[in-house]
């Protein structure tokens, strides 16, 4: 009976240890890319991406209804743009910097400063497709090491395919309808310009 026990206590204690390790040693560097095609003229869509102002129409972790406290700084668009927050343990605190903005390509800079560090790179490649746009997004990520199971369960959690996925989708949305307002709009203001 007594020997039963220290080998049930043995390997629940193994077990635990095991678990522990497991969240300890998540993965430190990755990178994740996805596509769309998106029918709106590059232009269109890369200046939904270029100016952080329109982030809050189209990335999957954004929600309208959350004001962490955001600032915008720096010019409206292009290098040097930057949108930083600071809010509870939801949103976190960190910056979004366009570092690169071309016809072609934009570059953005995340940094998480809390509740834990985190940095992300991402990279649109835009390509025109026909009528339309091919959207590449790719994120290279880079995690801190996590020292315990709460710091993995707070705070904003890192990129994912599924996420990149519906962010192509939410810029697909959002792309689309500015492009058809484009379009539309002369249209409208034609019967003005005949009185």
């Amino acid at each position: 009976m007594w020997k039963a026990v220290v080998i049930g206590a043995g390997i629940a204690t193994l077990a635990t240890v095991s678990v522990l390790g497991v969240f300890r040693c998540e993965r430190g560097a990755y990178r994740l890319e996805r596509t769309a095609k998106i029918a709106a003229p590059p232009a269109i869509v890369q200046a939904r991406i270029a100016d952080l102002r329109e982030w809050t129409t189209w990335p999957p972790w954004q929600r309208a209804e959350s004001d962490p406290g955001g600032k915008f700084q720096g010019p409206r668009s292009g290098p040097g743009a930057s949108y930083s927050w600071a809010g509870g343990e939801e949103a976190g605190a960190g910056r979004l910097t366009i570092v690169f903005a071309g016809p072609e390509e934009v570059r953005v800079d995340s940094r998480i400063e809390k509740p834990r560090a985190r940095t992300s790179e991402f990279e649109f490649r835009l390509a025109p497709d026909g009528d339309g746009t091919l959207v590449t997004w790719t994120a290279s990520c880079e995690n801190d090491r996590a020292g315990n199971l709460s710091e993995l369960l707070t705070g904003p959690l890192p990129p994912t395919a599924a996420d990149l996925e519906k962010g192509l989708e939410n810029l697909k949305l959002v792309a689309e309808a500015a492009e058809e307002y484009r379009v539309a709009r002369p249209m409208l203001e034609a019967p003005a310009a005949l009185w």
